[in-house]
């Protein structure tokens, strides 16, 4: 096993730690997204630079579908929020 591939479990047991503890404890919602967002962006970054693997590549397997989506969610309510406040 390659130092990458342990540092892609590794990341992945942390976030899933994490995730777990945010939604026992019910944190907000906003810790749950900056979770997703720093390990995909963590696991971009070990499989474009440590694997070699393209660009395109890199960005479908980290980032998948879901996390995709939970990010538009989170970007639309912060928006929103946001909109609220100033009025």
């Amino acid at each position: 096993m390659s130092i990458p591939d342990i540092l892609l479990g590794l990341v992945t047991i942390v976030t899933t730690i994490f995730l777990i503890y945010f939604i026992i404890k019910k944190y907000d919602f906003i810790y749950i997204f900056y979770t997703s967002f720093i390990a995909s962006t963590i696991l971009f970054c070990i499989r474009f630079f440590m694997m070699d693997f393209t660009a395109g590549r890199a960005f479908l397997k980290s980032f998948n579908p879901i996390i995709v989506l939970i990010i538009i969610i989170a970007i639309v309510i912060l928006t929103q929020d946001f909109v609220k406040r100033r009025q």
